[in-house]
């Protein structure tokens, strides 16, 4: 998939006359891309479960009693129904597209990203915190061109 992705970069830095980077109007012209980004983050979301929340008084859920100051963490995909609360959006999401967009096409324009050898890809460990991320101490970043970055295998 990279080799796919990586394809449609330089195909679209080729129209746009050498130019050494993706801007943010390019991903117009990089449908397979931008659907690669789209689907990786519906199978891998950053943030599953909503804040927590704090009960105020005695809570019944599923059968369970609940007291008062019990810490609850609902799951957003079990209670969004987008046919009543119509489609979700963030204030910052616009700008988080834009940075991921830019950064991911920044990496594997200039990097080959592979599991250590010892460590499989099919392996990914998460961790959580305020937002799910991957375990990147099993990832290579290769660089892709001596002139413009060390030989070095650069390990994460």
């Amino acid at each position: 998939m990279q080799a796919r992705v990586r394809k449609e970069i330089h195909a679209v830095l080729e129209t746009n006359g050498g130019a050494p980077r993706v801007t943010w109007s390019d991903r117009k012209r990089m449908s397979y891309t931008v659907a690669f980004m789209w689907e990786t983050m519906r199978c891998k979301p950053v943030n599953p479960l909503s804040l927590m929340r704090c009960a105020t008084e005695y809570l019944r859920i599923s059968g369970y009693t609940n007291p008062c100051g019990t810490i609850v963490i609902s799951s957003l995909w079990s209670i969004y129904d987008a046919s009543f609360w119509g489609k979700g959006s963030c204030p910052g999401e616009a700008v988080a597209n834009m940075v991921l967009f830019i950064y991911f096409t920044t990496i594997l324009l200039h990097f080959v990203v592979e599991a250590r050898p010892d460590d499989p890809a099919h392996e990914c460990v998460e961790s959580l915190g305020l937002s799910l991320r991957p375990s990147l101490r099993g990832l290579i970043f290769r660089p892709r061109r001596s002139d413009s970055f060390s030989d070095t295998m650069h390990d994460i």
